[in-house]
């Protein structure tokens, strides 16, 4: 199942002239469909959208998609990407070219992994391909299939206005991030995803790709999946990071995070420490089965800041600063995460009236009667904090993360980003879990049974039901910073940009405030004396 990548919006390029293939080459058929419509299955909620350029709407009106004509015409391929960045919805797109039959998305997540720290994600090819022949053979970057932010608009406007038609002619004015070999050879060795069809020639070859790598095209891309709980514990799991190049410990607060491959990590994020000791992987360290994404960059992440604090009448003039502090970092924390149901016995005594007669008459009296009663109470994704870095009470102050945009974990996924390494075993994990729900059902069968007026609420049995987990990693931008020797620590939700942390106090705009609100009463009680005089 493919997962919603809810700040993208997937874009399909379907211009070109196709004067060497002699159709348009959007409409031939690869593996017996027409190449838009393999595109259009393959990445089909792949992003929060998918839209169509052309300039042809009643070619394309059939897929049921928006279209886009070229907000500049004849400008060339630039244009085309162009419109595609600016119309798209999101914040950023996925452009990919109609005439590119094999869609890797593996791959694909990879890119988008990356894509909040950059303006741009492009891979780049630096061997020929393996299955190119003659004019066919590239090495070079591949802009359509390539991830683009809405900073790029400026700088591509610029280079069109300056007359300048090359796709990457404006590269140099935005933070591109390129994939390079090996990098791609880990989701793509054979760079099919690369593979265009220009020619005859090129439509024959990926039909023989097509039937050659069947298997491995036609493999869907699994989403995150909840593990049974009760196999979990009586198991050991096996699994490998990956793209880790080993774990950082802080010597000042403890905390252990993963060594991203691709950075260099000298400061813990915790605390801001730069005591940290480098150290391999610690063996048999189960790698985590789904992560969220980050939603917003590390643009976004400190106007978050800058508005929390402007909230805050209390702090020093001084700290406004830490808006723009380069301390700021991002780092996936670790959680458990449970799913179930409890279901649970119970007796309680309930209030009846009944007729008794004395003589000739009757009264109404209340009779109590002992009654079993059964209550269900669903659990879904129970968060249980994996490490002890954050408090407890700074990360449920950030809540809630959006678990439904969880997706499964790829060890790529951590080759730019830190993480977190868990520290609380699944075991321990999953007694906290139990007890959770367990107290959750007990106060819903008492809310159940207390409609009625119950006394004497009895507990019979409390049975947790087919539980399940998933280790996952949720993103947040940490921000450690010292004040005047006491250190403090910001925390952001990367998905929702909530942020909670604590800040220090300015005493003396507090005596401030105080003694202007004691004047004040001092100055009622007075106006009240003389009034009543």
């Amino acid at each position: 199942m493919i997962r919603v990548w809810s700040d993208l919006s997937v874009v399909i390029l379907a211009g070109g002239k196709s004067s060497r293939m002699g159709a348009d080459k959007a409409f031939v058929r690869v593996g017996g469909k027409p190449i838009v419509e393999r595109i259009v299955e393959q990445l089909g909620g792949y992003g929060a959208e998918t839209i169509v350029i052309t300039n042809k709407p009643d070619d394309y009106r059939y897929l049921g998609l928006p279209q886009f004509g070229d907000v500049l015409p004849d400008k060339g391929a630039l244009g085309g990407l162009y419109t595609a960045v600016r119309s798209a919805a999101r914040p950023r797109a996925l452009v990919v070219a109609c005439d590119m039959p094999f869609v890797n998305l593996a791959l694909l997540d990879h890119l988008v992994a990356l894509a909040p720290q950059f303006d741009a994600v492009v891979p780049r090819l630096n061997s020929p391909l393996p299955w190119g022949e003659g004019p066919g053979v590239r090495s070079e970057a591949e802009p359509f299939r390539a991830i683009y932010s809405k900073a790029c608009l400026g700088p591509m406007r610029a280079a069109l206005d300056a007359g300048k038609m090359r796709v990457i002619s404006f590269f140099p004015d935005v933070r591109v991030r390129f994939v390079d070999e090996p990098e791609l050879d880990r989701f793509d060795p054979e760079h099919l995803t690369f593979f265009n069809v220009n020619r005859p020639e090129d439509l024959e070859r990926a039909e023989e790709l097509a039937k050659e790598n069947a298997e491995q095209l036609d493999a869907p891309n699994a989403s995150n999946d909840e593990r049974d709980l009760l196999t979990a514990l009586d198991t050991t799991a096996a699994g490998h990071w990956a793209l880790v190049a080993g774990q950082l410990t802080c010597r000042n607060c403890g905390a252990v995070t993963t060594l991203p491959a691709n950075q260099q990590a000298t400061v813990c994020p915790f605390c801001g420490s730069s005591k940290v000791l480098t150290q391999p992987l610690t063996p048999g360290l189960t790698p985590p089965n789904a992560i969220a994404p980050f939603a917003f960059d590390a643009d976004e992440a400190p106007k978050r800041i800058r508005e929390w604090l402007g909230g805050k009448w209390f702090i020093p003039d001084d700290l406004i600063r830490l808006g723009r502090s380069h301390g700021l970092r991002a780092v996936y924390l670790p959680f458990w995460t449970f799913d179930g149901h409890v279901e649970v016995d119970y007796q309680a005594e309930y209030p009846e009236e009944s007729d008794s007669f004395e003589g000739l008459g009757s009264r109404r009296e209340v009779v109590w009667q002992w009654i079993s009663e059964y209550y269900k109470h669903k659990v879904d994704d129970l968060l249980i904090y994996a490490a002890s870095s954050v408090p407890e009470a700074a990360i449920k102050s950030v809540m809630p993360f959006d678990l439904k945009a969880l997706v499964e974990y790829r060890p790529e996924f951590l080759a730019d980003w830190q993480a977190e390494v868990h520290q609380i075993a699944l075991a321990d994990a999953a007694m906290e879990a139990r007890k959770r729900m367990r107290d959750d059902a007990e106060r819903g069968a008492r809310r159940q049974s207390s409609i009625r007026g119950r006394r004497n609420f009895t507990l019979s049995d409390v049975r947790v039901m087919e539980p399940t987990y998933k280790n996952a990693l949720l993103p947040v931008w940490v921000a450690a910073y010292t004040y005047r020797g006491k250190l403090y620590q910001v925390l952001i939700n990367g998905q929702t940009g909530k942020v909670s942390g604590e800040t220090p106090i300015d005493w003396v705009k507090v005596a401030i405030v105080a003694g202007g609100v004691v004047l004040f009463l001092i100055f009622v009680a007075v106006a009240l004396a003389f009034f009543w005089k």
